[in-house]
């Protein structure tokens, strides 16, 4: 916990982080977040089957605040940096918050987290952690990207399981074609409507999506590049 705060200089002097203080915050939030293993800075790590999960204490510039962030990355697709999705954020928290919030935000994350941090899973549970995310997103007209659509299809196909990636085609497919807002934006190509955008895309989502040994592949192949390989590893049990 932290002791003395620091408070910097000038007409609107604020408390700040110092150095020391950073290491403090750091090793408070590796005793509340066990299952994740700290990598560099303040980041921390671990991964379940292809899914790797971020918890990140994001520092403004002027170390005066920083906002405690979940997400996942899915290994199964090609990316030249680890992606955020499934996005958990939390309110800021300044020096003076921190010795009397960081264990309840840390729990908070705990429970809310999509993807559990901790602990095989059950196919199940994973398939359960996205869909829960796509109700969250329910009431939303535009949630930035798609992408964990695409990983939610991705993840089950690389389980090789033919009831799976069935299911979660038919989830994503029924999602997007209710959503008038949605599904246009994927006929859309250069500010103009193209008839058909939607069921190209959905048609190349599908072919991957059985095609179990490719994202296998992929993911190798992901895992080294990004050097994952040594991060705690948990296990998707199907």
């Amino acid at each position: 916990m932290l002791g003395e705060i620091h408070v910097s200089e000038g007409k609107y002097s604020e408390p700040f982080y110092t150095k020391e203080d950073k290491s403090i915050v750091a090793n408070d939030w590796d005793e509340e977040m066990k299952p994740l293993r700290r990598r560099r800075g303040l980041s921390w790590f671990n991964r379940v089957g292809p899914l790797v999960l971020d918890l990140y204490l994001n520092m403004n510039a002027f170390s005066r605040i920083y906002y405690p962030e979940y997400s996942v990355h899915d290994l199964c697709r090609e990316f030249e940096c680890l992606t955020a999705t499934l996005r958990i954020h939390r309110g800021g928290i300044k020096p003076n918050q921190h010795n009397e919030r960081y264990m309840k935000e840390a729990r908070l994350i705990k429970e809310k987290a999509y993807i559990p941090i901790e602990g095989d899973l059950e196919i199940d549970q994973v398939i359960a952690g996205y869909e829960r995310y796509f109700d969250d997103i329910a009431s939303i007209n535009y949630p930035g990207h798609f992408v964990e659509f695409e990983d939610f299809v991705l993840v089950c196909g690389w389980t090789k399981r033919k009831e799976k990636v069935r299911y979660a085609l038919d989830v994503v497919y029924k999602i997007l074609t209710s959503n008038d807002i949605w599904y246009s934006l994927f006929c859309m190509e250069n500010g103009q409507y193209v008839e058909g955008g939607f069921d190209k895309w959905f048609q190349k989502l599908e072919k991957l999506a059985w095609d179990g040994d490719k994202l296998n592949s992929i993911f190798e192949s992901e895992l080294k590049k990004h050097k994952l390989e040594r991060i705690p590893e948990r296990r998707i049990l199907f």
